[in-house]
């Protein structure tokens, strides 16, 4: 029984399969925190920009 559950942990740890997927998810995800940071951050700036726009407007 031990033998067997060697075998199958060093199998698991030899395993490489799907680590591309994994990464590019992250990269993906770190992606997206920093649109979404940069949409909260400049999202004030952007109002008032627009309602000075509204605002000269005739």
């Amino acid at each position: 029984m031990d033998t067997r559950l060697r075998s199958a942990v060093l199998r698991f740890a030899g395993d490489t399969r799907g680590a591309t997927a994994i990464e590019y998810s992250l990269v993906a995800g770190g992606v997206a925190c920093a649109i979404a940071t940069t949409i909260t951050m400049l999202g004030g700036s952007v109002q008032a920009m627009w309602t000075a726009v509204k605002d000269a407007l005739p």
